[in-house]
């Protein structure tokens, strides 16, 4: 994964289309090479642990569902993520 990555699946994430299958796979690596990337996805698991509703299917996808404070955090960091300067993960 590199910045577009992390940025394009907190963009999901924010507007309710991520799917649960592309949200649990970077919740559950692990990253060992990079602290700031695996920063991230910890937050991101804690949201997910705290503030995940469940899922909604869509056009027969599964999609996740977070609480309005899950999508603040979610949002926090996107806006974090969009203004990281030559960040590649």
């Amino acid at each position: 994964m590199n910045q577009n990555d992390c940025v394009n699946l907190l963009e999901r994430a924010v507007n309710g289309v991520l799917l649960e299958r592309d949200w649990n796979v970077f919740i559950g690596m692990t990253v060992r090479d990079d602290e700031e990337f695996e920063q991230l996805r910890e937050v991101c698991l804690m949201i997910d642990d705290e503030h995940k509703k469940g899922t909604q299917i869509v056009d027969g996808g599964l999609y996740v569902r977070f609480s309005n404070v899950g999508l603040k955090q979610l949002a926090l960091l996107l806006d974090e993520w969009q203004h990281k300067v030559n960040y590649a993960a």
